[in-house]
């Protein structure tokens, strides 16, 4: 429509119709341009939930993982005081036992002196 020659060969009718299909055309973009919009802020409040949802899930698993790194030092500490206290028995027992074993050799010689008497 720039073009001088092209104004004077159109008749008024066909410059309404043109300008008719121009507003046409300009509400379909304009359409276009809404419904593009309202997409935009679909993606954007999905992409936020999105954020939102992993944001709570990795504060969930550090704190899930918080809580299971204490409760294995609890076991460990646990397990370390289990195991310090059958180191202890088992060496109470030994002692016993070689005490034992001791009394019974010292009676075992005493009755072989007394038997060669």
């Amino acid at each position: 429509m720039d073009d001088p020659e092209i104004c004077l060969t159109v008749t008024g009718p066909q410059l309404e119709e043109m300008l008719e299909q121009g507003k046409i055309e300009l509400e379909a973009v304009q359409q276009r341009l809404i419904q593009e919009e309202k997409e935009r802020e679909k993606t954007e409040a999905l992409l936020e939930q999105q954020k939102q949802f992993a944001a709570e899930n990795e504060a969930e698993a550090s704190s899930r993982e918080l809580e299971l790194k204490k409760a294995l030092d609890l076991l460990r500490a646990h397990a370390a005081a289990e195991l310090s206290d059958t180191k202890l028995f088992l060496q109470q027992q030994l002692t016993t036992c070689n005490a034992s074993l001791r009394a019974a050799e010292d009676e075992l010689a005493v009755a072989r002196e007394f038997a060669l008497w």
